[in-house]
């Protein structure tokens, strides 16, 4: 399939993901459409949290909303392909696997997981990991024609390559924080005219004729800003920050849609990704963020008392949906 007669689908994509990495590009969304987007984010989280609740009903009039729920979900993670990248489907699945294993936890009363039900997870995971490749090929990624198990295992060391071929050639940012809190800074020049620092050069290498792409794991900022110091610093900063999380979720996760469930999910899943890239640093620490969270309030407000029944004695764990 062409269009125009020049690109195929996935070459379309793939050019679309290359014009973010285009500093000459001049195609910047709206700031109603941004917003808007960060909106729909944080009602998918809402949607996460009904359809875990729905499944673990396991009530037969509650299949059509399944259903229904479900198709929603799978059109948001097409549509974020649209962008070139695939994080937006790892995203959904990631942060989705979060929030139902937080309640089933809610609905159980339990804090371990059945084997039968990590076996099923596991299998999901095996699933998506064969489709790495294809998916790769979808949104016009090269991939040299090599079997999936090569790839996946290029997927997986490339970054580590990355940075090893970096320390064979180490370059520094001009102040300590510029490259871990650049996100931070670019965000807060579209409010406040500020100097944003230059970013820590993520340069797409080859080893041996591969490609290993341009990221090079979370800990090619930290180095890039302070050294081994800077490693030290920032990751037990990293550290403490989630497990602040960690401890508030576990303590209020018996509320029907809490803001620890979100916030718990966010940080899962950017810490997961810290293995390609600053994705804590740039996606939790940042004002987008911060806006998702208000959004996050507003909307849980009205799920809990339209979609859930508020458990007020804080005694039940296992409230249900009230669909009406």
């Amino acid at each position: 399939m062409a269009f125009g007669g020049y690109l195929s689908f996935g070459e379309l994509l793939f050019a679309s993901r290359m014009n973010f990495f285009d500093e000459d590009s001049i195609s910047v969304f709206p700031f109603w459409f941004r917003n808007v987007m960060q909106l729909f984010t944080v009602l998918n989280f809402c949607f996460y949290a009904l359809l875990s609740n729905l499944v673990l009903s396991k009530e037969r009039q509650n299949k059509v909303i399944i259903f229904l729920l479900l198709i929603n979900i799978l059109l948001q993670m097409a549509c974020s392909l649209f962008d070139g990248a695939r994080g937006g489907v790892a995203s959904s699945l990631f942060c989705l696997t979060i929030i139902f294993v937080l309640r089933y936890f809610r609905w159980t009363g339990k804090s371990v997981l059945p084997i039968k039900l990590l076996s099923r997870f596991l299998l999901l995971a095996i699933v998506a990991g064969t489709f790495l490749k294809a998916s790769a090929e979808f949104v016009g990624r090269d991939t040299n024609e090599e079997s999936s198990m090569y790839y996946f295992a290029y997927y997986c060391g490339g970054q580590i390559k990355n940075l090893d071929i970096y320390m064979g050639h180490e370059k520094f940012s001009e102040n300590f924080g510029d490259a871990t809190f650049l996100g931070f800074y670019s965000e807060l020049n579209k409010y406040i005219p500020i100097k944003v620092p230059k970013a820590a050069e993520n340069i797409f290498s080859e080893y041996k004729g591969q490609n290993l792409g341009n990221v090079y794991t979370t800990f090619y900022n930290f180095y890039y800003d302070g050294g081994l110091w800077g490693v030290l610093f920032f990751t037990i900063l990293m550290s403490l920050l989630a497990s602040a999380v960690f401890v508030k979720t576990q303590r209020s996760y018996s509320q029907n849609l809490a803001l620890s469930e979100f916030v718990y999910a966010q940080v899962c899943f950017s810490l997961f990704m810290c293995f390609f890239a600053n994705r804590f640093y740039s996606e939790i620490l940042c004002i987008s963020f911060f806006k998702k969270i208000i959004y996050f309030l507003i909307i849980s407000c009205y799920f809990n008392k339209v979609f859930f029944k508020i458990n007020r004695n804080g005694k039940n764990c296992s409230s249900s949906c009230n669909l009406q």
